[in-house]
């Protein structure tokens, strides 16, 4: 009697275990990088500098799962547009907010690898809102791309 107890104990936890072993979720593991833009000013309908951050390393596997970019907007701001760029060269166009935000959930990058070079810039509208001389724009981005590999 004995024997088959200690036969269907053994079996009944070997089944659980299998069972187990293919319910039980696996949850991908998750990182961030967040890099700042060097001041970027344009003016007159032009275009400014292009700043560039590195990703630096990351998983071969990883997959963007949300950008967000914090704007730091100086007074006086007129209006213009922001160009974001991925190293795959996917491109994120938007026009900028005239004071210092946070826009969060950007998801025109989802599903690519971050690593490599990322390029942000500004172009001004060639419009003043602020009744300067010179339509004038000057942003700082930080921008937090968000994966999961």
């Amino acid at each position: 009697m004995k024997a088959i107890t200690k036969r269907t104990f053994t079996a009944f936890t070997v089944c659980i275990m299998v069972c187990m072993m293919f319910s039980i979720q696996v949850f991908a593991a998750s990182d961030y990088f967040s890099k700042s833009t060097t001041k970027l000013n344009a003016y007159n309908g032009g275009k400014s500098n292009e700043s560039t951050f590195s990703s630096g390393s990351v998983p071969k596997d990883a997959k963007i799962t949300g950008v967000r970019i914090h704007y730091t907007v100086a007074s006086g701001t007129d209006p213009y547009t922001v160009y974001l760029i991925s190293p795959k060269k996917t491109r994120y166009v938007v026009s900028g907010p005239l004071s210092s935000t946070t826009v969060s959930n950007i998801s025109a990058f989802n599903g690519e690898n971050p690593e490599g070079t990322w390029t942000a810039y500004i172009v001004n509208a060639g419009r003043t809102t602020h009744g300067n001389v010179y339509p004038v724009s000057t942003v700082t981005l930080s921008v937090t791309v968000n994966y999961e590999y």
